[in-house]
């Protein structure tokens, strides 16, 4: 397999890394294996990475999608957000989607409200930071509708193992089901856990 496919996929995965800016620090890899989950969290775990990308078609962009679940890991995604927005004029909607009877919707405006602020403590202009917040049946399809008006996601990932559990059930059907490219954020502090 490896090699009849090799290097179509290094010419893709290229193609992917040479989208990003010039200044931006860009390592790809080609990995071949049969156990997908295990590789994929050792090599991020050897190459230190904060951010893995599920791409999909690469557009410009300009409209950042942010499902906030929790406090967990929530440093490193506003850290990758904020550099996001740096490196561009795009806006971000942080978004929270409360299970119908779970919680007091109040509790996911704090955090949504705490979000705000800490982006714009960051240097990020308040009027590019808008939030979303809906009481749901079904947070999953509502951060896949939300998705549709936005140009990438960034989501963080809350357990240990990038595949199988990459975020828990609602964020692994929203990384499956959107058609957009997806930054999961690595949580590396395993005593952030949602």
């Amino acid at each position: 397999m490896r090699d009849e496919y090799e290097s179509d996929a290094i010419e893709r995965i290229e193609d992917v890394a040479a989208d990003f800016p010039a200044e931006t620090d860009v390592e790809t890899l080609v990995v071949f294996t049969p156990d997908r989950s295990t590789t994929i969290d050792r090599v991020a775990d050897d190459y230190d990475a904060a951010v893995i990308v599920v791409p999909r078609d690469v557009r410009p962009v300009g409209r950042v999608l942010v499902p906030i679940r929790g406090d967990a890991n929530i440093d490193r995604i506003l850290a990758v957000v904020g550099t996001l927005l740096e490196e561009s004029e795009a806006t971000v909607t942080l978004f929270h989607a409360v299970p119908t009877g779970d919680e007091d919707i109040s509790v996911g405006r704090t955090l949504l409200d705490g979000a705000v602020d800490h982006l714009v403590d960051a240097g990020v202009a308040a009027d590019r930071v808008d939030t979303g917040i809906v009481e749901s049946e079904s947070p999953a399809d509502d951060i896949i509708d939300a998705a549709a008006k936005h140009d990438v996601l960034v989501i963080g990932e809350t357990d240990p193992s990038l595949i199988e559990h990459i975020l828990g059930d609602v964020p692994t059907r929203v990384v499956q089901k959107v058609d957009r490219p997806v930054l999961v954020v690595r949580n590396t502090d395993p005593s952030d856990s949602d």
